[in-house]
């Protein structure tokens, strides 16, 4: 039996190896020992009800202050924006031009082209000059002037969010003085006409040198109109504060709204299981009124981040990090930036942040972005392909050079996003978007799935997009996936980046979801911020806790990734939604730790009945559970994961006090035994056998440390179906149990 143990423990053993990265970045630990729990949030000013969450103050809707508004004097309307007074600043940044429009309450409008953006606020506009309008010019001290207009966006924008923006501004002509800067508004909008608004409150003082009314195209490529401009004085009936604002709240963040009702339902039904727990002694017997305890010290969902180089050199982000992230990403560490793969230093940094990773208990994957990312070839992605991208075979021989190497560099990849943008980028005409398809054929891309399949059998391959709006979603981005299905390309998963702004309706994104289920693949959340959102941290909050829900809340969401999580300054907020740059938390952060620590985490007590039972719905992940009886308390750790039937037998001895406890999984075993010192421990291996040949085996080792406390521990996974699996107990002899 001894020779049988050693040649399956053989079989085990074979092919281990180990190796240490003299290249990566080294970043400091913030764990003592690799085996110790995160430190995560155990304080809340909340309660753990799903209902009883945080809500920031926002502003009443624009469009309802506006209707709400009367009286005033119109100054300024109509074809008033087109007069020939006129100016435009910037020619060679675009072209602006008068077009017709319909189905709107004026006939006209300005289309805006920015085809170069400028390098200054300033540097591309269209202005009109309030002073040459004489009913403008009666205007008192204190008077009360609000600017609307309408704006739509026709192409282009951010490729992200598929929202533009536009910089107008209501201010005196010298650029000296100042006023309350409410007159200065960046508006963000969409495909459908929005309404604008820009305020003033007026005097003469500060308009000694005349005002000016610019509208500035400067923030993204591509064409926006704007029309059926209106100024209206409303005199001192209003001041400043009274005025409709552009960025107000969304369709959805009331607090009984109720499709966050029905999204807090599908947490419960899918994010939780029942868990029964029997407490038995020696001789099967079972213990009532023993004390419970269960504390869930890891989720099995991963939360993740993509980091930055500060994890390298920040004591404070690094620990950050650990508190409130169980996975781990890059935001551009795994780009391709230069030709000669050997020579990117960004790889350096991935490797340290991997290696953080193992040493600091972030255990839940590794996200890869991304082996391909086709741009334009001015992109600064493109840069590693800038001398082959012309040449065919010569770009196919470099693509797949890079795989190569990135799967022997980074083998513990748990997720690659084998491209990004294909569809958001792909060629519209103008040939500005990608290289590779636009030169080669959307073919190409076949060959990178294939590579990433034959490199990477390790890794859940991704297909990354934006998703979004949904004419993109239904003209371009469904389509590739549907091309992708249709030519047989395999891959695993679909990356929704996740991006959510002024424009974002938490029902949209659970709608672009249910549209991505219907391709029967596992959904990725992977670039989740609050991009274009950085002053109003109130409306920042409120969406980052309405999206977390509204992802969390879909079963086919397996990840969702912050896309940074830090303010990257001390002076300016961004779209980052956790913390400030001193690493306080900002509203976002209170959210995103009540909901992930406090509301989506289990920590429950109670006592076994009269069959020695305690039940309960728990969320999915890893538990310490303690159970005290006769004035002994033993702790086991074990995973209650989504598809077990999570039902946990604990065998406590009271002849030596010792614990067991044993999970049988639908799928295979999770059994462990406290680890005693200095006494002759056992080991055990499991074997799984079929039609009487052995199929694999598993060895527990000595021990496993977790928080610690040492457990020997075995925990496997049946590889064939119908199989039966062998648990053997070795000390002096061997004791045989079947387990099924």
């Amino acid at each position: 039996m001894k020779r049988f143990i050693s040649s399956i423990v053989s079989i085990i053993m074979i092919g281990m190896s180990f190796s240490v990265n003299a290249l990566a970045v080294p970043v400091e630990d913030v764990l003592e020992r690799p085996t110790d729990h995160r430190p995560v949030p155990t304080e809340f000013t909340k309660s753990k009800a799903l209902d009883d969450l945080h809500f920031f103050p926002m502003p009443e809707d624009g469009d309802k202050v506006y209707e709400s508004l009367s009286g005033g004097e119109v100054v300024i309307s109509g074809d008033d924006l087109f007069y020939e007074g006129a100016t435009i600043e910037g020619k060679s940044h675009g072209k602006i031009e008068v077009v017709e429009v319909e189905g709107m309450p004026f006939k006209k409008a300005l289309r805006m082209t920015t085809d170069k953006l400028p390098s200054t606020h300033s540097g591309y506009n269209y202005r009109i000059y309030p002073d040459d309008f004489e009913k403008f010019t009666k205007f008192k001290d204190g008077d009360q002037l609000l600017a609307t207009f309408y704006v739509r966006k026709i192409s282009g924008g951010d490729i992200d969010t598929n929202l533009s923006s536009v910089y107008a501004y209501f201010c005196e002509k010298s650029w000296v003085k100042s006023n309350d800067g409410r007159q200065y508004q960046t508006i963000e909008f969409g495909s459908e006409w929005k309404r604008a608004y820009v305020p003033i409150n007026l005097n003469h003082e500060y308009g000694e040198a005349g005002f000016v009314f610019s509208l500035n195209p400067i923030y993204y490529t591509g064409v926006i109109e704007i029309g059926g401009l209106e100024m209206v004085n409303y005199g001192t009936k209003y001041g400043p504060d009274d005025m409709p604002q552009n960025q107000a709240r969304y369709e959805g963040s009331e607090e009984d709204a109720q499709w966050r009702k029905d999204a807090l339902a599908r947490i419960e039904k899918y994010r939780k299981g029942d868990v029964e727990i029997t407490v038995k002694d020696e001789n099967g017997n079972p213990i009532t009124d023993a004390d419970i305890s269960l504390d869930m010290y890891e989720h099995e969902f991963p939360f993740s981040v993509a980091v930055g180089k500060e994890i390298a050199t920040n004591k404070k982000y690094r620990r950050a990090v650990v508190e409130n992230f169980n996975a781990i990403g890059a935001e551009g560490f795994l780009h391709k930036w230069v030709e000669n793969d050997d020579e990117n230093t960004y790889y350096d940094y991935a490797e340290g942040v991997i290696d953080f990773a193992e040493r600091n208990n972030i255990t839940r994957g590794i996200h890869g972005h991304a082996l391909m990312y086709d741009g334009a070839e001015n992109d600064r992605w493109m840069a590693g392909y800038k001398n082959v991208f012309k040449d065919k075979e010569a770009s196919l021989r470099a693509i797949e050079d890079h795989f190569k190497y990135m799967a022997e560099r980074f083998p513990e990849v748990t997720w690659w996003d084998v491209s990004n943008e294909d569809a958001a980028r792909y060629d519209n005409g103008k040939g500005i978007t990608n290289t590779f398809k636009r030169l080669h054929g959307l073919d190409i891309v076949k060959y990178w799935y294939q590579w990433a399949n034959k490199y990477f059998p390790q890794s859940k391959l991704s297909v990354a997009e934006g998703f979004g709006p949904k004419g993109a979603f239904e003209g371009a981005e469904k389509p590739f996936l549907e091309y992708l299905l249709k030519e047989n390309v395999d891959f695993d998963t679909i990356s929704y980046q996740g991006h959510v702004g002024y424009g974002t309706k938490p029902k949209d994104l659970m709608w672009y979801i249910e549209q991505l289920a219907e391709f029967d693949k596992e959904i990725l959340i992977t670039e989740f911020d609050t991009k274009g959102m950085g002053s109003d941290v109130s409306y920042q909050g409120n969406i980052a806790r309405d999206a977390l829900i509204a992802y969390f809340s879909m079963p086919q969401v397996s990840l969702i990734q912050l896309w940074g999580f830090q303010n990257a300054s001390t002076t300016k907020l961004d779209h980052r939604f956790v913390c400030y740059y001193d690493m306080s938390l900002k509203p976002g952060g209170v959210v995103y730790q009540d909901l992930v620590y406090n509301k989506w985490w289990t920590r429950e007590k109670g006592k076994t009945d009269s069959n020695g039972k305690y039940t309960l719905r728990a969320y999915y992940g890893d538990y310490d559970i303690k159970v005290t009886h006769n004035g002994i308390t033993k702790t086991v750790s074990v995973p209650l994961y989504k598809g077990n039937d999570n039902k946990l037998e604990i065998i406590i001895s009271s002849k030596d006090n010792s614990v067991n406890a044993k999970l049988n999984k639908d799928n295979g075993i999770h059994f462990l035994t406290e680890y005693k010192e200095n006494e002759n421990n056992p080991y055990y291996v499991v074997a799984e056998y079929k039609d009487g040949k052995l199929v694999n085996a598993y060895h527990s080792g000595d021990y496993t440390e977790i928080d610690r406390r040492k457990y020997v521990i075995v925990n496997y996974d049946r590889e064939a179906n119908d199989s039966e699996l062998y648990l053997y107990s070795v000390t002096d002899g061997v004791k045989t149990e079947i387990i099924r």
